[in-house]
This record gives C-alpha cells, structure tokens and sequence, in this order.
C-alpha cells in the first residue's frame, strides 16, 4: 500500500484548487471564440488573466467564508472570537515579535496580547 504524506496531499489539492481558475479561463476564452467573431485572446493576455484570477479568486474566498462565519455566529447569538491585526501582511510583524519575545523575554509575557484582546475579551 502506497503511502502519500500530509504534505504531498496538501499541496495537490491545493493545485487542484488552482488549476480550477486557469481551466476556466481557458474554457471561457474558447466558448467566447467559438460563439462570436470575438478572435482569441492572445497567450500573454490569458496567461495575465489566469496568473490574476488566483489571489483575486482566494481573496473573494476568504472574505466570503468570513463573512458566513459572521452570519452563522450571529444567527445562534455567538460571537467571533477577535483577530490579532499585524501591520504586515500575515502578521509576519506579529510573529516576528513573539519568536523575540519567547527568545530573549519572559515566557508568556507578551504585551502584544495583551493591547489588542483585553478591550474586547472582557467578560460581561
């Protein structure tokens, strides 16, 4: 029995995610050709077009599987649990200060918990 890492399996349907958008171009820009006197689009335009599609696609996902969370939250009367906000993108400044903190400081002292979650976990 063939045996395939976690790894390996995230990363292929991630690649089947993907490839979703890159086949969808492609099919619409042969269905446009096909049905119309629309000539093709040239490859660079599709490659530009498919290479934009992914983040646009993943961020579209994103922001709509937050905002079901919300919804569903809302709708038993729960609340989501708040989110620590970095400067950087994927909180990169975040975590950069706590590997320093855990590093060089005190275990479990870390004030950047503590100035974004203490206003909005307090208990009611």
């Amino acid at each position: 029995m063939t045996i395939i890492t976690p790894g390996v399996v995230f990363i292929l349907q991630g690649l089947t995610y993907y490839s979703f958008f890159a086949a969808s171009v492609l099919c619409l820009n042969s269905i446009v050709a096909s049905h119309t006197d629309f000539d093709a689009l040239s490859t660079w335009v599709l490659l530009v077009g498919t290479l934009l599609s992914i983040p646009i696609g993943s961020i579209i996902y994103v922001l709509s599987c937050k905002l079901l969370h919300i919804v569903q939250a809302k709708s038993v009367g729960a609340r989501i649990v708040p989110e620590l906000a970095g400067k950087l993108p994927g909180n990169f400044d975040t975590l950069k200060t706590i590997i320093e903190k855990t590093k060089y400081g005190y275990p479990g002292g870390f004030e950047i918990f503590e100035e974004s979650f203490l206003s909005e976990t307090r208990f009611r």
